[in-house]
């Protein structure tokens, strides 16, 4: 004899006894494993436990071709519940017709059955695991959530709403419709159906305040061509004209710019705003004049908002200079006096101005790069793109002692030297280059790239001589004068991988040489936001001090 646990109270009974002493339920007493030696047709319970899935690609396929969430759910809804208590019935039958005593499933009619009690007594009865439950459970949670977020993967419809939330109308320009909606409309639902004659409408319903009575609205937009536009206009299911709809957005956008310019001290034309006490607030914090702090937030919030990819690395780029800035300094009271000494209230200051001008100097280049003609590109990269070429070079601090570091050249290649060994000895013991003292002057394997604008001419006089020679020129550059040996020369890259190269070095060639040009791009970019500064006193000094831009730069 041995113990057995009841299958409808769980309590511990004798195997050989027919029905259980604690609840009276009847024992059987053939083996579990038994009971699984037989095969039992299993299609039925997996039918039920994969149907709250497959009613979720169900209402999906409704929702999507009828864009109607009350279509679609109550249809899924009977049909989920119709097939999973036909699929129990089955199953409990295939149970059944197997000799299985199936009392403890506790299925009298349709009417008592619960689906999760039901899989998860037949897995105790038929000494399974609940996987079989912890499937159905996910599948179910899943279609609620479903239904809950009103959520369908295969309707594309939610770029609709998107396009026209992200879209400004040109009565209002400087909030997008989706600010404009959330302000004055409450609870605003928005919908995308597909109208009797085939184009997509976003409808967006909601309440609003109609002569000063709480009214219902709905306003809806056409989809065109990737383009939405205004189509309709209803107040209390009235339609209302086209005039009425234009006066209510324009009445709604100059409120939101009213409220938004009580606290302002500046205002843009893109509905950005800086704010009074937050502007004052700097003030105090700063070394700068008030004017000074005013012009470099103006140009913050422009270029921020004209580049806003570029905000990290302009961030990136203050620490760094920062960090350089200290490691010439001794000591951190010896920086922080250098700074006052500059004018630096603290380290932020100088690190908000090194970030602004990032900025500005990149809306310059920007700006100028995306004028640059395709015959001032391919000029430059005729005449002043060349091959890869592998130099070396002696610095020398003064032109006389670069001239007779030549003469020992011309001196040992006039009997007979190795040129390029004569070349490394003279640079190893006497060019001022630290850096490649020991290698005798090598540069490497180099092109325009390696370069800056300001030693340009050093690549320029290599590309003149022969492999295997050295420059009878001495050039000067910012660090000295040079004297240029030219080993081999290499393929030159082609004009497509040049372009970056080229548009950079164009767009500092025409900073350095058109004064007029910085003005010209600063200027665009402030048409563009158009700032309006509220104080007077500060709009006086703003005037002034763009029309002494304008005479320092034209």
């Amino acid at each position: 004899m041995a113990l057995i646990k009841c299958n409808e109270c769980g309590k511990e009974i004798s195997s050989e006894i027919k029905f259980c002493l604690h609840c009276g339920a009847k024992i059987n007493n053939s083996s579990n494993k038994e009971v699984n030696k037989s095969p039992i047709n299993s299609f039925y319970i997996w039918s039920v436990i994969f149907l709250p899935i497959i009613c979720c690609f169900l209402f999906w396929a409704i929702e999507y071709f009828t864009n109607s969430f009350l279509i679609s759910i109550f249809p899924t809804l009977v049909f989920n519940i119709i097939l999973e208590i036909f699929f129990i019935l089955k199953d409990y039958r295939v149970l059944k017709a197997t000799e299985i005593d199936t009392s403890s499933l506790g299925i009298v009619k349709a009417t008592s059955i619960n689906i999760p009690k039901y899989i998860i007594k037949r897995a105790k009865l038929l000494n399974e695991s609940i996987l079989k439950f912890i499937i159905w459970l996910i599948g179910f949670i899943f279609f609620i959530l479903i239904i809950l977020l009103e959520f369908n993967p295969f309707n594309s419809y939610n770029k609709y709403i998107d396009e026209v939330k992200e879209g400004r109308l040109y009565l209002c320009d400087n909030y997008t419709v989706e600010a404009l909606i959330n302000e004055y409309v409450e609870n605003p639902k928005w919908k995308v159906e597909k109208t009797k004659d085939g184009n997509i409408a976003v409808n967006i319903s909601g309440e609003i305040t109609y002569l000063d009575k709480p009214a219902k609205a709905l306003i809806q937009f056409y989809i065109d061509d990737q383009e939405f536009k205004f189509n309709a206009f209803e107040i209390n299911g009235i339609l209302q004209t086209d005039v009425i709809f234009y006066a209510f957005i324009e009445s709604m956008c100059n409120s939101m710019l009213e409220e938004n310019t009580k606290n302002a001290i500046v205002t843009f034309d893109n509905g950005l705003i800086i704010e009074e006490e937050e502007f004052y607030n700097e003030v105090k914090e700063s070394s700068k004049n008030a004017f000074d702090v005013l012009i470099n937030k103006i140009d913050c919030i422009i270029y921020e908002n004209e580049f806003p990819n570029e905000i990290n690395n302009a961030k990136d780029y203050a620490k760094e200079y920062i960090k350089n800035v200290k490691s010439y300094y001794g000591s951190e009271y010896e920086y922080l006096e250098a700074l006052k000494s500059y004018g630096y209230k603290s380290e932020k200051d100088l690190e908000d101005y090194t970030y602004t001008a990032y900025l500005q100097n990149y809306a310059v280049k920007t700006y100028i790069k995306s004028s640059l003609t395709s015959q001032e590109l391919k000029d430059y990269y005729d005449n002043k793109v060349f091959p890869d070429m592998a130099l070396y070079h002696i610095l020398a601090f003064s032109k006389e002692e670069a001239t007779n570091i030549l003469k020992e050249l011309d001196y040992a290649k006039e009997n007979g030297s190795d040129v390029l060994e004569s070349f490394k000895k003279i640079a190893k013991e006497k060019t001022q280059d630290s850096t490649n003292k020991s290698e005798g002057g090598y540069l490497g394997i180099v092109n325009n790239e390696f370069f800056s604008s300001n030693n340009i001419e050093l690549f320029i006089e290599a590309g003149k001589i022969k492999d295997g020679e050295y420059s009878s020129n001495i050039i000067k550059t910012e660090y000295g004068y040079h004297i240029i040996f030219k080993s081999a020369t290499y393929s030159k890259k082609s004009y497509e991988d040049s372009l970056p190269f080229i548009k950079e070095s164009l767009a500092e060639e025409k900073i350095n040489n058109k004064s007029n040009l910085i003005y010209e791009i600063i200027e665009h970019y402030y048409n563009k936001y158009n700032p309006k500064i509220l104080d007077q006193e500060l709009n006086i000094k703003y005037q002034n001090y763009f029309k002494e831009l304008k005479d320092k730069f034209l």
